[in-house]
């Protein structure tokens, strides 16, 4: 009969084999944590970032539409406007560039276009005045060339 050797365990041993690999791993814990880290706060900048201009976008968006209500219904107050029918609104940024069109012969700088396409109708409207300064049959393909 042959005598097996008894494996003797060492806890020592063990123990201090154990602490070894929990500190490589701790270690690794912590260098992971010190890369991610940055990598977390710079996607969560961007994401607030990017919240941020779409808010200030829709709401730039939502300023702009307001605006154009009240230039129509300013308008709707002294002409009776088609009620089915959106313009397409225009602000007169540069008055010179328009002179040489008879319709734009009176505008101003900060005048309002509003054009229907479906009557082909455009009228010059003045906000600072609330006045139609004119207002004209339109071939919308050639007005603004």
């Amino acid at each position: 009969m042959v005598k097996k050797k008894k494996k003797r365990i060492d806890l020592a041993k063990i123990k201090k084999e154990s602490t070894k690999i929990l500190k490589i791993k701790c270690k690794q814990i912590k260098l992971f944590v010190r890369i991610i880290r940055p990598g977390v706060w710079v996607v969560l900048t961007l994401i607030t970032v990017l919240i941020i201009v779409l808010v200030v976008t829709f709401n730039k968006g939502n300023a702009i539409q307001k605006n154009d209500i009240k230039v129509v219904s300013a308008v709707s107050e002294i002409m009776l406007l088609p009620g089915d029918v959106q313009p397409i609104i225009l602000t007169i940024a540069d008055e010179q560039k328009m002179k040489d069109k008879t319709f734009f012969n009176n505008a101003k700088n900060g005048d309002k276009i509003l054009v229907y396409q479906t009557i082909k109708r455009a009228i010059l409207f003045r906000p600072s005045l609330e006045k139609i300064i004119d207002v004209a049959p339109i071939n919308p393909i050639t007005l603004f060339r």
